[in-house]
């Protein structure tokens, strides 16, 4: 074989792998394009009574242009971390044997199907909040329970489930400030956090407000204590976070992000601080809400101080600038006068 034989064969079964390469990489990559799935809503509520039946549905959008078959699958979660994620775990117990929906349905193009389920609650089943995810996928779920979030397209709702009864609820807030608990700053934004510890057997979302009031008991600012409508599970602690973004405006503040953390200049500062101004002593007074069978409240108050030290040394240099510029007038207008009154008695 020559050498010319050699390399047009070379040639041909590279070109061979890599349009199975290629083809390999559409089959994965255009399901997750092709098929966008939307769900709604994406938390359900529900809670019924032990030996009962309660049903509902869920909307699943298909955004391609073609039909396409959902599977079905149903997960138990629980709280990770304090952030309020959700953690997916592959038990077969709780709410996960109680539900029942249609294994698999066809979603026309460019529209949306409902899936009908149930949830049947054991005649045993303890007082409680329980929780799990309702799934559908554009590939079927692996037999050994994992998710299959590597191929095809994959959404979910979360469902939160109360089984009736005499549920024990029991709360504390262990913390609440300023990260670091810091004490003393120049400008605003400033951010706020709370950690919020359900130790009770339902799920329970604390409501209310983080006051702001000045040195003279005024309040200034009125910001909401869980603008994300967040709730705490079981067992679990979760951490809560709003800013105080502006002075001035309505007491009542909006949803905040806390801003982007900036290194600014001495000049830059000190302009923020003018713009945006904020001067002494405050407290922050945390007032909760919460019980889902009874009305119950928590309470926290945290002390800091606003120090606009770059607007207030230019305001100091300034005045001593006035002071001292005054003063060089002042004598040399007294001077001034002076030596007009020493001409007319020489004069005279």
């Amino acid at each position: 074989m020559t050498l010319k034989h050699l390399s047009r064969n070379l040639i041909g079964r590279v070109g061979a792998y890599l349009a199975v390469l290629l083809a390999s990489v559409s089959l994965l990559v255009t399901p997750l394009l092709a098929k966008a799935l939307i769900i709604s809503p994406l938390q359900i509520d529900l809670a019924s009574d032990p030996g009962t039946t309660i049903g509902s549905t869920f909307s699943v959008y298909d955004d391609s242009d073609a039909p396409v078959t959902l599977y079905t699958q149903v997960q138990n979660f629980e709280a990770q971390g304090e952030e309020g994620n959700p953690k997916f775990v592959n038990t077969k117990d709780g709410l996960v044997s109680w539900v029942s929906m249609p294994a698999s349905v066809v979603a026309p193009a460019r529209s949306d199907v409902k899936i009908p389920f149930t949830v049947a609650v054991p005649k045993n089943a303890e007082p409680s909040g329980y929780f799990a995810g309702l799934f559908t996928s554009t590939t079927p779920p692996a037999t050994d329970g994992s998710t299959n979030v590597s191929l095809g397209n994959r959404v979910g709702a979360l469902l939160l489930f109360r089984a009736n009864g005499d549920i024990s609820e029991g709360i504390s807030i262990l913390e609440f400030g300023t990260p670091g608990l810091q004490h003393l700053f120049s400008m605003l934004p400033i951010d706020f956090y709370y950690r919020f510890q359900n130790s009770g057997a339902d799920r329970i979302q604390p409501l209310g407000d983080l006051i702001i009031k000045n040195t003279f008991g005024f309040t200034t600012r009125i910001l909401n204590a869980n603008q994300v409508n967040g709730n705490v599970l079981p067992n679990s602690i979760r951490r809560f976070e709003t800013a105080w973004v502006a002075a001035g405006g309505n007491l009542n503040q909006p949803a905040a992000v806390m801003p982007e953390v900036k290194h600014l200049g001495f000049f830059s500062a000190a302009k923020t601080e003018l713009t945006n101004f904020a001067f002494g002593m405050y407290t922050a007074h945390l007032n909760l809400a919460y019980g889902n069978v009874t009305a119950k409240s928590a309470t926290a108050d945290f002390t800091f101080f606003v120090f606009p030290w770059q607007l207030i040394l230019i305001i100091v240099i300034l005045l001593l600038i006035i002071f001292f510029s005054l003063r060089f007038f002042m004598k040399r207008y007294n001077r001034y006068i002076i030596e007009q009154a020493n001409k007319a008695r020489q004069v005279r």
